[in-house]
């Protein structure tokens, strides 16, 4: 299998101008913005101030890399986009998240078609690479069945060392083009990076093209209905109604999400219910109250409200619509970007 296309190597023009480009954020709907395209939504779980950084390099000729780092506990959803292939894998050696529903480990590389929804959870101090390839760089896409529409996993020893090998590139590599001035030696270094990466991609996937069709389908039931009702009747759902619709005992959904996202489903709705309060009062007109738009969510006892709000989010909901902010100097993702010698998360 051949993942580089020959004939667009040589293209080094754009390659000569573009550098790698590093933000942090204390907005979470910001950073879920910069993986381009892919229409992300990410749900803070656990409780604090929001802290992210995001790295991008436009390798050239379709391909993109992104390192992501956050300091909060996360559900991400999103969609990969038309004409484009995403490939994920975890950059730390002890970090773990859980993908489409099974566990995800530093062995195991993700594969997002075109169109594929997907979804992460994810611990506080995950870091990740995603690496997105168009259509039109794959000389040989045969390993991808066309009716498989959906993500999915590979997962076996093999791929362990391969996965690895993504590791030690990207950390080699980000580590060499920072300390390159000079532009034309800065694209090909890049390009060598481009190459290495989708080649050890490209062998990754031929060694397991058996295992995607099996693959695909791994996202549990119960978790993914239950998961969907609360975010299509978020504002009036509750574990109750959850339970009698789904017809499942209470005790079996508690397992299940406490299992599956480290939270149970009564404080899963409500940890939504406060994202999605925090985007209205980030958006909302001044003549908008704060208290009436809690209180069109279910929260109508103001302290309780708030206490609730700052408890999960680090600050007031006055601050939050005020746009109130931490100095850079005291966040632990602000000391320094994210580097090219990465050796993981901060601590």
């Amino acid at each position: 299998m051949t993942l580089i296309n020959n004939e667009k190597e040589s293209e080094y023009p754009e390659c000569a101008t573009s550098r790698i480009q590093r933000a942090a954020f204390r907005d979470i709907d910001e950073q879920a913005a910069q993986l381009a395209g892919h229409d992300q939504v990410y749900l803070q779980l656990s409780r604090g101030r929001f802290h992210g950084r995001f790295l991008t390099v436009e390798l050239g000729c379709g391909a993109t890399l992104y390192i992501e780092e956050t300091n909060q506990s996360l559900v991400q959803y999103g969609c990969v986009p038309v004409g484009q292939v995403s490939f994920m894998f975890l950059l730390g050696d002890a970090d773990w998240c859980r993908f489409q529903g099974g566990d995800f480990t530093p062995s195991d590389l993700a594969v997002m078609p075109a169109l594929s929804t997907f979804s992460v959870r994810c611990p506080a101090d995950t870091s990740f690479c995603v690496v997105t390839v168009d259509n039109g760089v794959l000389g040989d896409s045969s390993w991808l069945d066309p009716r498989l529409t959906g993500a999915f996993r590979l997962q076996s020893r093999q791929l362990s060392t391969m996965v690895g090998a993504l590791r030690l590139i990207v950390r080699t590599s980000l580590s060499i083009l920072e300390g390159i001035d000079d532009p034309v030696r800065y694209a090909l270094t890049r390009e060598r990076l481009r190459q290495s990466l989708l080649s050890t991609i490209g062998l990754a996937l031929s060694a397991h093209a058996s295992h995607a069709s099996q693959a695909a389908s791994a996202v549990p039931g119960l978790l993914a209905g239950a998961d969907d009702l609360i975010r299509e009747n978020l504002r009036e759902i509750d574990v109750s109604k959850l339970c009698r619709i789904l017809g499942v005992p209470r005790r079996t959904l508690d397992s299940t999400f406490q299992r599956e996202l480290g939270i149970g489903p009564s404080g899963y709705i409500k940890a939504l219910r406060l994202n999605q309060i925090r985007r209205e009062i980030s958006r909302a007109s001044p003549s908008a109250t704060i208290a009436d738009i809690a209180a069109s969510w279910g929260l109508w006892h103001p302290s309780h409200f708030t206490q609730s709000y700052a408890s999960m989010f680090g600050e007031r909901p006055s601050e939050t619509r005020l746009g109130a902010a931490v100095p850079q100097d005291q966040s632990p993702f602000s000391a320094t970007a994210i580097s090219g010698n990465y050796t993981g998360p901060p601590k």
